[in-house]
């Protein structure tokens, strides 16, 4: 009862509140993994921030996770492999609940190429976008920037710049 009341004292945490209800109803835990440069890295844990800031809780495992975002690395072949592996690892391990967006450079140059190949990612991030992170990871509307080849697949910002670049 405490709690109620310090929720309503504030208008900005009551109306903070009222958006992380939906989070807290679909399950709101979060794993972030980022391979690559320290682009990649910045990148990252901007989203995270985002991500937190928006009512996502982190957690450190990927089967106890309800997103899991993958920053690829894309430019030298060893890269795409490993980004590959661990995206394969990914849809292995996770719950069949959970939702995977992968983002990085690696969707910036093989995006049609993910979305063919992974038809259960629930989204790609072009490179840089990291502002566009909460609209990834939204499932009201999974099919509003969907490509032909790739119908289910929420298809965000391509063409964005990294904050590093």
């Amino acid at each position: 009862s405490s709690s109620s009341s310090s929720s309503s004292s504030s208008p900005k945490a009551s109306s903070s509140s009222s958006l992380n209800t939906s989070l807290l109803h679909t399950g709101n835990k979060i794993h972030f993994q980022s391979l690559g440069c320290p682009r990649n890295w910045v990148d990252s844990e901007v989203m995270l921030g985002q991500c937190l800031a928006a009512g996502y809780q982190p957690t450190p495992s990927v089967t106890d996770a309800d997103y899991v975002v993958l920053n690829t690395c894309g430019f030298l072949k060893e890269a795409r492999n490993e980004s590959t592996q661990e995206l394969e690892r990914i849809l292995e391990e996770m719950k069949g609940s959970a939702k995977v967006v992968v983002t990085g450079c690696m969707v910036n140059l093989y995006r049609e190429e993910i979305m063919g190949r992974y038809p259960q990612i629930h989204a790609v991030l072009g490179s840089g976008a990291v502002e566009k992170i909460l609209d990834a990871l939204s499932t009201t509307d999974a099919t509003n920037n969907t490509t032909q080849s790739s119908p289910g697949i929420k298809d965000v910002a391509a063409n964005a710049k990294s904050y590093l670049e």
